[in-house]
């Protein structure tokens, strides 16, 4: 049991800081942050760019403090309109969503930026203050298409880019991974937005992901989700390439670029063809994800009944009406055990959780079904999300007895996540324990913690940084 917490404000403070709290919070702060932001005042030229590289850490011209990850396509011309997706990650690493598209970006001629400030746990003013300056920045500096300006975003980053496009006009839609627009889908419907989710089988929103697929069939928005085998990461970039084919087939039928039927029929074919084989090896699940994607994709491009009709006779199918069934069932008992877990997250000891965590892990080995284990793994990353929630909130308001209990519940629940030892030298370093500090950071860098930008910019760990011993530990990451 934990004894002496205040257990009232500790809970408090973790509904506060939830994703979900926080992305209501975005909602509020970005009703007014684009108003000075106009994208027809004339493109100033200076230093010029390589094409077709990525470039880190553009600095703004207006605002030397705003940086972030642009690509330029090698078609890049200052004298044409280009489409552009603009992403915001969870951790300011604007580089990952970056190089994740460049490739395809390349390839259908598109310009990518990436915040590199924009990351969870901001305040309003600072969300304010990065969007609008980055914003002011790209549409003064390169050849926009105003018609084609998509939003992007990873976790938190998707709920900021979700909450930019039902704020501000003038975005087409928005890209999501492993994270959804939330409580903002009514503002979707009204502003006329379409949804692109991405979600790993083993991330924590897969459910919440699952859902909002399902109440926006319920709207006239398009949308789809691609699943993935993964956790709550980005996908591989392969996966990418569906994405463009749905921004380019949109953009073909609202007008905004001219109509290739010959693309059109090739990207038909390709869908049909791999329908068609799901369908011969009794994969109904995903040959009812294809033709979605097909009439989601094509509907206002060419004749789509067809694939109607094979969806209809699909969801007739009694073997695909038991996997449904089954996979209600494992959604239950994801929730029962997710719930479950929250509960006891305030009661129980670490001696009762580094049990309960062992029993579950061997339970886990001994089941077969796919399916399962993947929501297991779920219930899992939801457990370290808790885990992280608390001890970052405990760390932030001072309480450093209660810090302390839940990274070392972290690291139960997560021991090969390097973020609960990296909390751990902050906490050490709070506490002016000096050794203790820089052990824990050398084992955040043992299993796998590489951010050295987030290191410079820690007011606490930072102060290490004369020292040779900080040097040693920190010598095997990239600068």
């Amino acid at each position: 049991m934990l004894k002496n917490y205040n257990s009232n404000l500790i809970t408090m403070l973790f509904r506060y800081n939830s994703v979900r709290a926080i992305s209501i919070i975005i909602i509020i702060a970005f009703s007014f942050l684009f108003s000075n932001c106009s994208n027809e005042q004339k493109k100033i030229s200076y230093e010029q760019l390589e094409k077709a590289k990525i470039y880190n850490d553009v600095k703004s011209k207006y605002n030397e403090s705003i940086l972030y990850s642009l690509y330029l396509p090698s078609s890049y011309d200052e004298t044409k309109k280009h489409p552009i997706i603009i992403f915001f990650d969870a951790h300011a690493k604007g580089y990952n969503g970056v190089d994740l598209m460049k490739d395809y970006a390349e390839k259908y001629g598109y310009i990518l930026v990436g915040s590199n400030n924009s990351k969870n746990g901001l305040t309003e003013e600072e969300y304010n203050y990065i969007s609008t300056n980055l914003f002011n920045e790209i549409f003064n500096r390169f050849s926009i298409n105003n018609n084609r300006v998509y939003l992007a975003g990873f976790s938190g980053g998707a709920r900021v880019a979700s909450s930019i496009a039902t704020q501000r006009g003038g975005i087409n839609g928005v890209i999501g991974f492993s994270a959804s627009p939330g409580n903002n889908i009514n503002n979707f419907v009204m502003k006329n937005v379409w949804f692109y989710g991405f979600c790993g089988d083993y991330d924590m929103n897969y459910n919440e992901m699952i859902q909002i697929e399902s109440l926006l069939q319920k709207t006239k928005i398009k949308h789809t989700l691609t699943v993935f085998n993964g956790k709550h990461e980005l996908p591989s970039k392969s996966k990418v390439e569906d994405l463009f084919v749905w921004l380019e087939a949109d953009a073909m039928a609202n007008n905004l670029k001219e109509k290739d039927t010959t693309k059109i029929n090739y990207w038909l074919k390709s869908y049909q063809d791999s329908a068609t084989l799901k369908v011969n090896t009794n994969d109904l699940i995903e040959a009812l994800v294809i033709y979605n994607k097909i009439i989601m994709y094509f509907d206002n491009l060419t004749d789509v009944y067809k694939y109607k009709q094979l969806q209809l006779e699909l969801l007739g199918n009694k073997k695909l009406q038991k996997y449904i069934e089954k996979e209600n069932v494992i959604k239950e008992k994801e929730t029962i055990l997710q719930t479950t877990y929250q509960e006891e997250f305030l009661k129980r000891s670490l001696d009762w959780w580094i049990t309960e965590m062992a029993r579950y892990d061997e339970e886990t080995l001994g089941i077969k079904d796919d399916k399962e284990v993947a929501m297991r793994m779920r219930v899992k990353s939801y457990l370290s999300l808790l885990a992280y929630s608390y001890s970052t909130n405990t760390l932030k308001n001072n309480m450093l007895n209660e810090a302390e209990h839940f990274i070392n519940l972290y690291k139960i629940v997560d021991p090969t996540n390097s973020e609960h030892y990296y909390l751990l030298s902050t906490l050490y370093a709070i506490k002016n324990d000096y050794n203790g500090s820089l052990k824990a950071l050398g084992d955040a860098i043992n299993i796998g913690f590489d951010d050295y930008d987030r290191l410079l910019n820690d007011t606490l760990l930072s102060r290490y940084r004369t020292m040779d011993e900080f040097a040693k530990i920190t010598k095997s990451i990239k600068r």
